[in-house]
């Protein structure tokens, strides 16, 4: 097929990937790629494309349109529910034993975590977040594996195709992963190129938190 052929190709599948995300129902990886006759790998790419233009929120596995209210910006996100964050981390920060390897999503609460879990070491840390990294980079006895892809600037964190390639090539015995929300199912929501990410952490991790 000419590069043509293919651009009018993807068009056609997204559009129509769209109308099936808008009746309702979550819309999986595996479904899609079925219906489309194509791979899972080129349906995330689509799905990635399509979240990064407005048109869905990514959710794990797959993907649900958008509700009608924009996404809340981390500085927004930070002082809201402050004690319960601070609560959830100190919990999650008690998890821990000195020696593991972690992994910590962006976002206000897993950014509070990371300041708690300044005590804990000798740790490995690796995370995609900004506001963790700022937290234990200076902390000689934890060893912090910042990791790379697109900034999204809502949360603050990295995401896309480079993020989750350097996370399927590791191991951790604990991830930390934030949501923005739950659906009936429940599957936990977390927006735009973010739960591609956070899938390939869930598949490479012992305990998820």
């Amino acid at each position: 097929m000419s590069s043509d052929g293919q651009r009018q190709g993807s068009r056609w599948r997204r559009e129509q990937i769209v109308r099936l995300a808008s009746t309702g129902a979550l819309t999986s990886v595996e479904e899609l790629a079925a219906e489309f006759a194509v791979t899972a790998s080129t349906i995330r790419r689509d799905l990635a494309q399509l979240t990064a233009d407005g048109r869905l929120a990514r959710t794990y596995g797959g993907a649900i349109a958008l509700d009608p209210h924009p996404e809340t910006t981390l500085r927004q996100r930070i002082g809201d529910a402050y004690a319960q964050k601070q609560a959830i981390a100190r919990w999650a920060a008690a998890q821990v034993r000195p020696g593991e390897n972690v992994v910590l999503d962006a976002g206000s609460t897993t950014g509070a975590l990371a300041l708690e879990l300044r005590t804990t070491s000798p740790l490995t840390v690796a995370t995609t977040g900004l506001t963790a990294l700022q937290a234990l980079a200076d902390v000689e006895q934890i060893h912090v594996q910042c990791l790379g892809g697109t900034p999204r600037h809502v949360s603050q964190g990295f995401v896309g195709p480079l993020t989750e390639a350097a996370l399927d090539r590791m191991t951790f015995d604990r991830a930390f992963l934030g949501a923005d929300g739950v659906t009936a199912d429940p599957d936990a929501l977390a927006p735009f190129l973010a739960a591609g990410v956070d899938t390939v952490v869930v598949d490479s991790s012992g305990n998820r938190v």
